[in-house]
Protein backbone atom coordinates (compact mmCIF):
# COMPACT_ATOMS: atom_id res chain seq x y z
CA UNK A 1 0.00 0.00 0.00
CA UNK A 2 1.20 3.53 -0.93
CA UNK A 3 -0.27 7.05 0.32
CA UNK A 4 -0.22 10.65 1.14
CA UNK A 5 -0.90 12.12 4.67
CA UNK A 6 -1.23 15.76 5.46
CA UNK A 7 -0.09 16.76 8.87
CA UNK A 8 -0.93 13.31 9.70
CA UNK A 9 -4.32 14.39 10.22
CA UNK A 10 -6.16 13.17 6.72
CA UNK A 11 -4.71 9.72 4.51
CA UNK A 12 -5.62 8.68 1.52
CA UNK A 13 -3.84 5.19 0.14
CA UNK A 14 -4.05 2.96 -2.73
CA UNK A 15 -2.32 -0.17 -3.55
CA UNK A 16 -3.15 -4.07 -4.81
CA UNK A 17 -3.43 -6.73 -2.25
CA UNK A 18 -4.38 -10.44 -2.93
CA UNK A 19 -7.52 -11.33 -0.25
CA UNK A 20 -8.75 -15.13 0.44
CA UNK A 21 -12.59 -15.38 1.40
CA UNK A 22 -14.16 -18.61 1.65
CA UNK A 23 -17.19 -20.77 3.22
CA UNK A 24 -16.90 -23.61 4.98
CA UNK A 25 -20.49 -25.85 5.41
CA UNK A 26 -22.07 -28.76 6.82
CA UNK A 27 -25.10 -30.33 7.57
CA UNK A 28 -26.74 -33.84 7.72
CA UNK A 29 -29.07 -34.91 5.60
CA UNK A 30 -31.97 -37.72 5.48
CA UNK A 31 -32.00 -40.27 3.46
CA UNK A 32 -35.39 -42.02 3.66
CA UNK A 33 -34.66 -46.11 4.14
CA UNK A 34 -37.15 -48.45 3.98
CA UNK A 35 -36.84 -49.82 7.84
CA UNK A 36 -35.48 -46.40 9.21
CA UNK A 37 -34.09 -43.01 8.43
CA UNK A 38 -30.20 -42.67 7.32
CA UNK A 39 -28.33 -39.67 7.93
CA UNK A 40 -25.23 -38.33 5.81
CA UNK A 41 -23.06 -36.22 6.35
CA UNK A 42 -22.22 -33.31 3.81
CA UNK A 43 -19.95 -30.61 3.20
CA UNK A 44 -18.89 -28.26 0.91
CA UNK A 45 -15.76 -26.02 0.93
CA UNK A 46 -15.36 -22.56 -1.14
CA UNK A 47 -12.50 -20.50 -1.20
CA UNK A 48 -12.32 -17.44 -3.56
CA UNK A 49 -9.50 -15.63 -4.59
CA UNK A 50 -9.63 -12.29 -5.34
CA UNK A 51 -7.17 -9.58 -7.14
CA UNK A 52 -7.91 -5.96 -5.32
CA UNK A 53 -7.56 -2.47 -5.75
CA UNK A 54 -8.67 -0.12 -2.27
CA UNK A 55 -8.90 3.79 -2.28
CA UNK A 56 -8.73 4.58 1.51
CA UNK A 57 -9.43 7.17 3.93
CA UNK A 58 -7.94 8.12 7.24
CA UNK A 59 -9.39 10.47 9.44
CA UNK A 60 -7.25 10.98 12.67
CA UNK A 61 -7.90 13.15 15.87
CA UNK A 62 -6.11 14.43 18.34
CA UNK A 63 -3.82 17.63 18.63
CA UNK A 64 -0.96 15.85 17.57
CA UNK A 65 0.91 16.88 14.15
CA UNK A 66 3.72 17.25 12.14
CA UNK A 67 7.19 16.70 14.36
CA UNK A 68 5.19 15.17 17.27
CA UNK A 69 5.78 11.61 17.98
CA UNK A 70 5.69 8.82 20.71
CA UNK A 71 1.95 9.53 21.31
CA UNK A 72 -0.79 7.38 20.65
CA UNK A 73 -3.61 8.69 18.14
CA UNK A 74 -6.95 7.33 17.62
CA UNK A 75 -8.64 7.27 14.01
CA UNK A 76 -11.59 6.18 11.86
CA UNK A 77 -10.84 5.11 8.03
CA UNK A 78 -13.28 3.75 5.59
CA UNK A 79 -12.63 2.20 1.91
CA UNK A 80 -13.89 1.11 -1.54
CA UNK A 81 -12.27 -1.89 -2.78
CA UNK A 82 -12.34 -2.87 -6.33
CA UNK A 83 -11.57 -7.26 -6.67
CA UNK A 84 -11.15 -9.02 -9.63
CA UNK A 85 -11.55 -13.11 -8.89
CA UNK A 86 -8.57 -14.95 -10.52
CA UNK A 87 -8.82 -18.41 -8.87
CA UNK A 88 -11.56 -19.92 -6.87
CA UNK A 89 -12.00 -23.82 -5.63
CA UNK A 90 -15.13 -25.49 -4.44
CA UNK A 91 -15.23 -28.87 -2.71
CA UNK A 92 -18.34 -31.22 -2.12
CA UNK A 93 -17.92 -33.82 0.12
CA UNK A 94 -20.75 -36.95 1.32
CA UNK A 95 -20.36 -39.32 4.09
CA UNK A 96 -20.17 -43.16 2.61
CA UNK A 97 -21.44 -45.92 4.83
CA UNK A 98 -17.56 -46.80 6.21
CA UNK A 99 -18.08 -43.49 8.14
CA UNK A 100 -15.05 -41.56 5.18
CA UNK A 101 -16.34 -38.47 3.32
CA UNK A 102 -16.01 -39.13 -0.18
CA UNK A 103 -15.37 -35.49 -2.51
CA UNK A 104 -17.85 -35.66 -5.14
CA UNK A 105 -18.94 -33.37 -8.56
CA UNK A 106 -21.65 -30.14 -7.80
CA UNK A 107 -24.06 -32.48 -9.95
CA UNK A 108 -22.91 -35.97 -8.31
CA UNK A 109 -23.46 -33.60 -4.49
CA UNK A 110 -27.09 -32.22 -5.29
CA UNK A 111 -28.58 -35.89 -7.40
CA UNK A 112 -27.25 -38.02 -4.35
CA UNK A 113 -29.45 -35.76 -1.63
CA UNK A 114 -32.54 -37.69 -2.52
CA UNK A 115 -34.34 -34.87 -3.65
CA UNK A 116 -33.33 -31.96 -0.91
CA UNK A 117 -32.18 -29.47 -3.47
CA UNK A 118 -35.48 -28.29 -5.21
CA UNK A 119 -33.08 -27.11 -8.28
CA UNK A 120 -32.12 -30.52 -9.10
CA UNK A 121 -33.17 -30.35 -13.24
CA UNK A 122 -31.90 -26.93 -13.55
CA UNK A 123 -28.34 -28.49 -12.22
CA UNK A 124 -28.35 -31.22 -13.71
CA UNK A 125 -29.07 -29.07 -17.31
CA UNK A 126 -26.46 -26.38 -16.43
CA UNK A 127 -23.41 -29.29 -15.76
CA UNK A 128 -20.51 -29.49 -13.67
CA UNK A 129 -18.45 -26.21 -14.76
CA UNK A 130 -15.37 -26.41 -15.96
CA UNK A 131 -13.93 -24.42 -14.05
CA UNK A 132 -14.99 -23.21 -9.99
CA UNK A 133 -15.04 -20.00 -10.91
CA UNK A 134 -17.70 -19.92 -13.65
CA UNK A 135 -19.90 -20.36 -10.41
CA UNK A 136 -18.99 -16.86 -9.65
CA UNK A 137 -19.17 -13.15 -10.59
CA UNK A 138 -15.41 -12.14 -11.60
CA UNK A 139 -15.93 -8.47 -10.05
CA UNK A 140 -17.03 -7.69 -6.55
CA UNK A 141 -17.09 -4.21 -4.41
CA UNK A 142 -16.41 -4.07 -0.94
CA UNK A 143 -16.67 -1.18 1.64
CA UNK A 144 -14.92 -1.25 4.64
CA UNK A 145 -15.27 1.07 7.79
CA UNK A 146 -13.40 1.04 10.87
CA UNK A 147 -11.58 2.82 13.32
CA UNK A 148 -8.16 2.06 15.51
CA UNK A 149 -4.79 3.41 17.22
CA UNK A 150 -1.35 4.59 15.62
CA UNK A 151 1.82 5.22 17.76
CA UNK A 152 4.85 6.99 16.27
CA UNK A 153 7.95 4.44 17.64
CA UNK A 154 9.92 7.36 15.87
CA UNK A 155 9.32 10.12 13.40
CA UNK A 156 9.59 7.79 10.64
CA UNK A 157 7.62 4.84 11.86
CA UNK A 158 4.20 4.25 13.30
CA UNK A 159 2.72 0.96 14.58
CA UNK A 160 -1.41 0.41 14.38
CA UNK A 161 -3.94 -1.48 15.65
CA UNK A 162 -7.56 -1.64 14.00
CA UNK A 163 -10.78 -3.25 13.95
CA UNK A 164 -13.05 -3.52 10.57
CA UNK A 165 -16.14 -4.30 8.90
CA UNK A 166 -16.05 -5.42 5.65
CA UNK A 167 -18.72 -5.96 3.24
CA UNK A 168 -19.74 -6.54 -0.06
CA UNK A 169 -22.23 -4.87 -2.32
CA UNK A 170 -22.42 -6.94 -4.87
CA UNK A 171 -24.02 -10.37 -5.02
CA UNK A 172 -21.09 -12.71 -5.63
CA UNK A 173 -22.84 -15.58 -7.36
CA UNK A 174 -22.42 -15.81 -11.25
CA UNK A 175 -25.86 -15.15 -12.97
CA UNK A 176 -26.96 -18.19 -14.50
CA UNK A 177 -26.07 -20.16 -10.88
CA UNK A 178 -28.60 -17.89 -8.83
CA UNK A 179 -31.21 -20.57 -8.25
CA UNK A 180 -34.00 -20.48 -5.70
CA UNK A 181 -33.69 -22.21 -2.54
CA UNK A 182 -36.57 -24.61 -1.03
CA UNK A 183 -38.55 -21.99 0.07
CA UNK A 184 -38.53 -20.62 -4.32
CA UNK A 185 -36.58 -17.90 -3.23
CA UNK A 186 -33.46 -16.40 -4.81
CA UNK A 187 -30.99 -14.64 -1.67
CA UNK A 188 -28.08 -12.95 -2.96
CA UNK A 189 -24.85 -14.05 -1.46
CA UNK A 190 -22.26 -11.64 -0.02
CA UNK A 191 -18.21 -11.37 0.86
CA UNK A 192 -18.74 -10.33 4.65
CA UNK A 193 -15.93 -9.91 6.98
CA UNK A 194 -14.91 -8.61 10.45
CA UNK A 195 -11.47 -8.95 11.42
CA UNK A 196 -8.71 -7.08 13.64
CA UNK A 197 -5.57 -5.92 11.64
CA UNK A 198 -1.95 -5.43 13.36
CA UNK A 199 0.46 -3.36 11.16
CA UNK A 200 3.26 -0.70 10.96
CA UNK A 201 3.47 2.22 8.29
CA UNK A 202 6.66 3.44 7.21
CA UNK A 203 7.04 7.60 6.15
CA UNK A 204 9.30 8.31 3.48
CA UNK A 205 8.71 11.51 3.37
CA UNK A 206 6.94 14.25 6.55
CA UNK A 207 6.21 17.84 6.09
Amino acid sequence: MIGWDYYLKQSFKTGIQLSKWGQHFSDVFTIEGTESNTYVLSKKKVNNYYLQIPLSYKQVFGRKRGYDHEVFSPYVFGSVTIGYLFYSNVSFFREQEDGSLQEQSLVDFVTEGNGWNNNEEEIIELGNPEKDKELFSPFDINLDAGGGFQFFVTRMTSIFAEAHLTTGILDINAGKWRLRNNRNVYKSSHNLYVGINLGANLYLYRN
